[in-house]
């Protein structure tokens, strides 16, 4: 089999990214929108609306509806857990959901970063055992494991995301989850 030629769709599918070829998949994807949008959809509903890009009085009003019955059948399920994530797409208020939704939203999170950047001191370090361990404790917020670690705020809240700590339980130094009563110390 010989090598595509450059300035050709395919062998910018085989791979390359030269300008030239990124133009000639450019042009060939925009023939093929046009080629899709200027077929008449067979009948008009959600699917037209989103595949077809139709804005018809018809299509708008399927799409509408679509989106409102996915909401309530998500609404009408019970979530697993209460968080922010249950405020925003269950619509729960009850007050862990408020607080958690508060913590979580972009300024509130951007100022404990900014809070937690002039004390970092271990930026680009390796976690420590010690450090991970203070990660896995419950009675402290992750702003104040921060601190007590010199990382920053984002850095702490990956590390701990990295080590699913959380709902499904929590991990020792060793890795290991939900140790049996007769190994616990």
């Amino acid at each position: 089999m010989k090598p595509a030629e450059h300035g050709t769709a395919t062998s910018y599918r085989k791979g390359c990214r030269c300008d030239v070829c990124k133009e000639a998949q450019s042009v060939r994807a925009k023939e093929a929108y046009r080629r899709k949008k200027s077929l008449a959809p067979k009948k008009h509903n959600a699917s037209t609306y989103k595949q077809y890009g139709c804005r018809c009085d018809v299509c708008k009003r399927a799409n509408s509806e679509e989106k409102r019955t996915h909401r309530r059948s998500r609404r009408s399920k019970k979530p697993s857990k209460h968080n922010y994530v249950t405020y925003t797409e269950y619509g729960c208020r009850c007050q862990e959901c408020c607080e958690d939704f508060e913590a979580h939203r972009p300024d509130t999170v951007l100022r404990k970063q900014e809070a937690t950047k002039s004390e970092a001191r271990r930026n680009g370090y390796e976690w420590t055992g010690p450090e991970l361990e203070i990660l896995c404790r419950d009675d402290l917020t992750a702003k104040e494991k921060a601190f007590m670690t010199g990382r920053t705020y984002y850095a702490v809240a990956q590390q701990i995301h990295l080590m699913n700590i959380g709902d499904r339980g929590k991990l020792n130094l060793a890795g290991v989850r939900n140790l049996p009563e007769v190994l616990k110390p």
